[in-house]
């Protein structure tokens, strides 16, 4: 089960596309994932994005069916934001621990 992320809105896409762009992603095609914002129309208000394992997209019933967990924007953005608090607090640690030395 991977986690998918349902994107209501063109401007929640092209955000999370942002996002994933910043961290050098590609489409499958390897295509930068900005190049691709029309993708939401196939789908619109139904589009999900995959971004475990694969990074794709497809309707939101099609990754139901598939049994994955279906996130709404607000808690992928949750998540990114403890990921970026998790690697400061690490990188902090690293610094104090080699001051320490």
């Amino acid at each position: 089960m991977k986690k998918v992320i349902h994107t209501k809105t063109i401007e929640e896409f092209t955000r999370v596309l942002e996002i994933f762009e910043k961290k050098g992603w590609v489409w499958m095609d390897g295509v930068k994932p900005l190049e691709k914002i029309s993708y939401w129309n196939f789908y619109k208000e139904r589009t999900c994005i995959a971004y475990e394992n694969n990074f794709g997209y497809s309707t939101k019933e099609y990754y139901e069916e598939e049994g994955d967990e279906v996130i709404s924007f607000e808690e992928f953005l949750e998540l990114e934001i403890i990921k970026l608090f998790e690697k400061q607090i690490r990188q902090e640690m690293i610094l104090n621990w080699k001051w320490q030395k």
